[in-house]
């Protein structure tokens, strides 16, 4: 498992085995022309053997989410995936996301303090001290978040 300092990625090998890992475990095809495409609309530009250690906390953020990505779950939880990023980055991301929760029979949960990542999302819920402070969409998105 990944270390404190460096909790994105599963190793320090690099982006083809962080990628590989969901279909190694499940024993189904590894699609790497999907990877290298997902990798891609993600905005990491670095080849698949590239060691994950030495990208940026921004890339490896993302390159730990591609492999959620690519596995096609029937939802994703994602804790601050824009968190490294850059406002450009980060945009891409939560499309990604909001374009993945569009799918039938699919939902994304995301939790965020960025504004913009949570303007894209269906439902939002605010929550203050652990409890549910603000459960109307339209009224989060008006006060700023």
């Amino acid at each position: 498992m990944a270390s404190s300092s460096s909790p994105t990625t599963w190793c320090p090998q690099c982006a083809q085995d962080n990628l590989k890992l969901p279909f190694t475990l499940r024993k189904t095809r590894y699609p790497k022309a999907l990877a290298t495409n997902m990798l891609s609309t993600l905005g990491i530009d670095e080849p698949l053997e590239a060691n994950v250690t030495l990208l940026s906390g921004g890339e490896q953020q993302r390159v730990a989410l591609a492999p959620t990505l690519l596995s096609d779950p029937d939802v994703i939880f994602v804790d601050e995936p824009t968190a490294a990023l850059d406002q450009d980055t980060g945009r891409h991301v939560v499309n990604e996301l909001a374009a993945f929760a569009t799918h039938p029979g699919h939902a994304g949960v995301m939790v965020s303090h960025r504004p913009e990542a949570v303007s894209q999302c269906d439902s939002i819920v605010r929550l203050n001290d652990g409890h549910i402070a603000i459960a109307d969409r339209d009224s989060i998105l008006a006060a700023g978040v």
